[in-house]
């Protein structure tokens, strides 16, 4: 047994962009860096301690919230693993735990730290059900109870020797669902009889909600639900429909405190929203530039912990965390060259249009346009052109609804001017030569007050007239303000303009023009 200590894991607000079908989130990661053994998650569980056990390619690992603990095969040791390829994990909340180790079954004493082999090989699928430990060997079912009389009984023989299961699942009301290889999904009651037989192949994984339905995921013909009533429905990806599922390829589903199911795809993680009246799918897609997102583009399980937290195991990713119940902000990163993502993770400025859209100034990246019907950025960056935007460092904005024009105070690039219907910038620079130019090419902060723009510059605050597009500079014979950087501006309700630099702060009364200074004392 070996202590690997990881890095807590703080769980963030989870994050969420809504685009063309399309989620980036944000996920917090568990992976071999925080001392997981290997990248590859075959399985999750949650013991009756809280504990978070992890079945990987290469060991079994448990985590408490502060350290993993890995647990592998040592040689000559009885009550250790016989092998480190952990494809299946569960529990009877009683002690015990029960995993699928290379094609065997072993158990685990949770009090005593032991392993017990119960079978070596042939061991095709387990699942723990309402007091049995079920699993499968050839074409045969069993049924294991560690503390019970006879630990191993005989339950089932499948009608087709050649027959083996791949997924198997008691009900809330003792129905045992066993996916086969050559009969579909076979239904026995309590009494092993055989009453249902669902004509549903290549069974992946078989899963009951809240609400006793029943899920199957598939490997080529997408997700079913098997109703309480007893209809079937499919799930299947449409090309044409991109509310459809995703892809047909459906590892795993795992229902959330909320009653949505995420769903396990070969191509990212998928969401089925049942919030609203039609269902609809939308997919987690990886990003490999991505930091915050899903760490693997396949997802092979999924566990909703006690505190509605997802656990997310990946081919070779690790593991995800994302809460769905508190995600409430959106998240707009800017690592990816999707149209989805900002140009720059430095943003300045924001401020919205009459229509709920967004313009978004950022130091670096240029000028940014969101559309919120559609979740898509625009992105516009100068080009050298005559009507192109000056730099791509923006410290100010205002909308001219009126005009239909966007002002933009930037960074060593003067003020522009954006026709929001053309989309023409036009640029009006600081001329030594010309007193109605701005006074300065570093616009901090543009403030409009009756139909005029304030302009908190280097040297000095210029009035620009929105009719004439001429500036005027203000004069302060009492403060120096040569090579003075003026990082903010208001106006306030009574016509009282507040301006800043070092540690003092003035007040000017726009009717009157008396001047009031205030010093900071630290």
């Amino acid at each position: 047994m070996l202590k690997i200590k990881s890095l807590a894991i703080n769980l963030l607000l989870s994050i969420t962009l809504f685009s063309n079908g399309i989620h980036n989130s944000y996920f917090e990661h568990l992976s071999v860096k925080q001392g997981l053994s290997h990248y590859s998650v075959n399985s999750l569980y949650q013991d009756e301690n809280g504990m978070v056990w992890i079945g990987t390619r290469d060991g079994l690992n448990r985590y408490d919230g502060n350290e993993i603990t890995v647990f592998k095969q040592i040689p000559g040791d009885s009550t250790a693993l016989f092998g480190n390829n952990i494809r299946s994990v569960c529990g009877d909340k009683n002690g015990h735990l029960f995993m699928l180790c290379k094609s065997g079954l072993v158990v685990f004493d949770l009090k005593k730290e032991i392993f017990k082999t119960i079978r070596r090989q042939d061991v095709s699928t387990l699942s723990y059900g309402r007091e049995n430990l079920w699993f499968t060997s050839s074409d045969t079912i069993y049924a294991y109870q560690p503390t019970g009389e006879t630990d191993l009984l005989t339950h089932i023989i499948m009608p087709d020797q050649s027959s083996r299961a791949s997924s198997i699942l008691e009900t809330s009301d003792r129905m045992l669902y066993i996916a086969t290889t050559t009969h579909g999904i076979l239904v026995y009651d309590k009494n092993g009889k055989n009453v249902k037989r669902w004509p549903v192949n290549d069974v992946m994984y078989l899963y009951e909600d809240s609400k006793k339905n029943v899920w199957i995921c598939t490997r080529y013909t997408g997700l079913y639900r098997i109703g309480f009533e007893g209809t079937l429905t499919a799930f299947q990806h449409h090309p044409s429909n991109p509310e459809s599922i995703p892809d047909n390829f459906v590892r795993t589903i795992c229902e959330d405190d909320l009653g949505n199911y995420w769903i396990g795809l070969y191509t990212g993680l998928c969401k089925l929203d049942t919030e609203k009246s039609k269902e609809k799918f939308s997919l987690y897609k990886y990003e490999r530039q991505v930091t915050h997102g899903i760490s693997n583009a396949s997802v092979w399980t999924i566990l909703n912990d006690r505190q509605g937290t997802l656990w997310i195991g990946t081919y070779f990713g690790g593991i995800d965390l994302f809460n769905p119940r508190y995600s409430i902000f959106n998240f707009y990163d800017a690592f990816s060259k999707s149209p989805w993502s900002l140009s720059n993770p430095v943003v300045g400025r924001i401020i919205s249009e009459k229509s709920g859209n967004l313009w978004i100034g950022t130091d670096g990246g240029g000028l940014n346009y969101y559309t919120r019907q559609t979740g898509i950025f625009s992105n516009y960056l100068p080009d050298g052109k005559r009507n192109s935007l000056s730099t791509n460092t923006i410290k100010s904005l205002w909308v001219d609804e009126k005009r239909g024009n966007l002002w933009i105070g930037t960074h060593m690039g003067a003020l522009n001017k954006l026709n929001l219907q053309t989309r023409q910038f036009a640029v009006f620079e600081h001329n030594p030569s010309n007193p109605k130019s701005i006074p300065s090419n570093f616009v901090r902060e543009i403030v409009h007050h009756n139909d005029k723009l304030y302009l908190s510059t280097r040297n000095s605050i210029g009035v620009f007239d929105l009719a004439t597009e001429t500036c005027t500079r203000m004069d302060f014979p009492s403060i120096e303000l040569s090579q003075r950087e003026l990082p903010d501006l208001h106006i306030d309700s009574q016509d009282r303009m507040w301006f800043c630099f070092s540690n003092m702060v003035f007040r000017m009364n726009l009717k009157t023009k008396e001047l009031l200074k205030l010093e900071m004392q630290n």
